[in-house]
């Protein structure tokens, strides 16, 4: 059976022709050139004839639509009767003027990826569930450094559509501003910063990861800003972010020489990310995942599961998430909790692994189930799954509905209580930086998925926000023993306690701000600083205080 691949390959551009040889080379895809010499009229079938496949050995088709609007036309009208083929496709053309795609021309693929969610949202009348967002992305790079133009460099086409790069180019006078319509990849690393802009329709191009992976330093336009966060970009910590006003200011501060050791670690930390998050590559086995289901989908279709509800709880040690799931349990009625699930064994039949040869019992968190019914909802507890891990449940759990939280706390109070639990010396270094590396992938993970995020913090002080919670979980909302813990989610400090005092949690802190490690390591860490600080400004309204001020200054929290 064949996978094709119809893309007007001639005309893409640089980053879609690296999308579709990966797609070829690494997944099996068939290319079919839409280029010169098509006719509008002419039929997918016509076209296969070439290629000597017929639409009875296809198993699916995979559509790049991009910059061009050959696609929109006649070439699918014999391919929509046939049932048996999975349709997908991927548009980046949306905000092209002369796009004339109809609305129904994408409602005859069963899913649709895009790097303009929004924006396609708005354009088009589409079941939003089948659209998903597929940012632009950097091919991978080993570039090397060689003379830098101690410049920024301003480049793309000068367009309506960019009246913030329409104003930098008439600025490109400037003795610090270079402009050019054209650049490689390659030619970013030759400069010690280039611009980038979301257009008047506020999106993120490809340029933005372009620039953080070449090794150059990215001034990006603010109207983004959030979008930004969400794909882990943080202003300061990986780029300089500017406004029209501001523009130049920021170019005296980049090119001050006093600040070049702040901006060369902002280049590093920057292609770290990008070489982490946002490779080709990265993208394509996220769409990969999406399309297949992988055997986690599979295995919930079976029998009929498909009706369970289902929770997936992530979250790292010490962060609320026995808190926080024995709530979540407590309002389910007749529930089974699943505890240190991992996607090995996070579906029905995945209950195997947790049956006892000898006993052929499910051991479960609270009592041991030996028959349970489809009916009751089923809660999968994940904790310290890495990044790549937890995207990969996310990704199945979007596919099937599954509802999903993701606890996080504030970084210097987990760690507190993670450490309480080693009282050796000389492992508190290597469990202080593994907990920071671990809560940097929570925290991007919370921000490309911020509907799905519980603050732990938030979610103890403030019982509108726990309200907040239980009706977008669909939960009875009773608060009756809220904060009752079991044994098994007992504090590290309040051994004897069975309740949580509100005021000691948030200030765990406090027991190590006089371990020298502890300060060096964390309190020390700008980017974790930055971090904390973005995650109580989007999702904290109780704990408006509750910033890194406060581990410096204890006096500082108001509650």
């Amino acid at each position: 059976m064949h996978k094709l691949l119809f893309v007007q390959y001639e005309s893409c551009k640089h980053h879609i022709k690296i999308f579709v040889d990966t797609m070829v080379n690494n997944y099996g895809f068939t290319l079919v050139n839409i280029s010169s010499g098509f006719k509008y009229n002419t039929s997918i079938t016509q076209l296969l004839n070439d290629l000597s496949i017929t639409l009875y050995d296809v198993k699916c088709f995979f559509v790049i639509d991009s910059y061009n609007d050959i696609l929109v036309h006649h070439i699918f009208n014999d391919f929509y009767d046939y049932s048996n083929i999975n349709r997908y496709i991927y548009t980046d053309s949306f905000h092209i003027e002369q796009d004339t795609k109809s609305i129904n021309y994408y409602n005859n693929f069963i899913k649709i990826f895009t790097p303009h969610l929004k924006q396609f949202l708005q354009k088009y009348d589409v079941n939003s569930s089948l659209v998903y967002w597929v940012p632009h992305a950097s091919s991978s790079s080993s570039f090397k450094h060689e003379k830098v133009e101690k410049k920024l460099l301003v480049c793309g086409k000068n367009l309506s559509t960019h009246p913030f790069r329409r104003k930098m180019i008439k600025e490109s006078i400037n003795e610090l501003i270079e402009y050019k319509e054209c650049v490689t990849q390659n030619e970013l690393k030759n400069y010690t910063a280039c611009f980038a802009d979301c257009s008047s329709m506020h999106f993120i191009g490809p340029l933005y990861f372009e620039i953080l992976m070449s090794g150059s330093l990215l001034v990006g336009e603010d109207n983004c800003y959030e979008d930004l966060i969400k794909l882990g970009m943080i202003e300061g910590i990986h780029y300089i972010r500017c406004t029209e006003s501001d523009i130049m200011q920021k170019l005296d501060w980049i090119f001050d020489p006093i600040n070049e050791p702040k901006i060369n670690i902002i280049k590093k930390n920057a292609v770290n990310l990008a070489t982490k998050l946002h490779t080709i590559e990265r993208r394509i086995d996220h769409i990969m995942r999406i399309i297949n289901n992988y055997s986690i989908k599979e295995l919930f279709l079976l029998s009929d599961y498909n009706s369970l509800n289902k929770y997936h709880i992530f979250g790292i040690e010490k962060s609320g998430t026995h808190a926080i799931t024995t709530w979540v349990h407590r309002m389910q009625s007749n529930s089974i909790l699943i505890d240190d699930a991992t996607k090995e064994f996070c579906t029905p039949d995945s209950l195997i692994p947790k049956i006892s040869e000898e006993t052929n019992k499910v051991k479960c968190y609270e009592k041991v189930v030996t028959n349970f019914s489809s009916k009751q909802p089923l809660l999968f507890l994940h904790k310290n799954s890495p990044m790549v891990e937890v995207n990969t449940i996310i990704t199945d759990c979007k596919v099937l509905i599954s509802k999903l939280i993701i606890i996080i706390r504030n970084p210097y109070n987990n760690l507190a209580s993670i450490l309480k639990n080693y009282l050796k010396e000389d492992e508190i270094a290597s469990i202080i930086k593994k907990f920071i590396d671990l809560w940097k992938q929570y925290f991007y993970v919370c921000m490309q998925y911020p509907e799905c995020v519980v603050v732990y913090d938030e979610w103890v002080n403030s019982r509108g926000y726990r309200v907040a919670v239980a009706n977008n979980l669909c939960l009875s909302n009773k608060e009756k023993n809220i904060f009752q813990i079991t044994e098994r989610g007992k504090s590290s400090f309040d051994t004897n306690s069975k309740n949580i005092e509100i005021n000691s949690v948030l200030r765990r802190y406090e027991n190590y701000r006089s371990n020298e490690l502890y300060n060096e390591l964390v309190m020390n860490d700008k980017e974790l600083k930055v971090m904390w600080n973005s995650i109580t400004t989007v999702f904290c309204s109780s704990l408006k205080n509750y910033k890194y001020s406060i581990m410096t200054n204890s006096s500082a929290l108001i509650i």
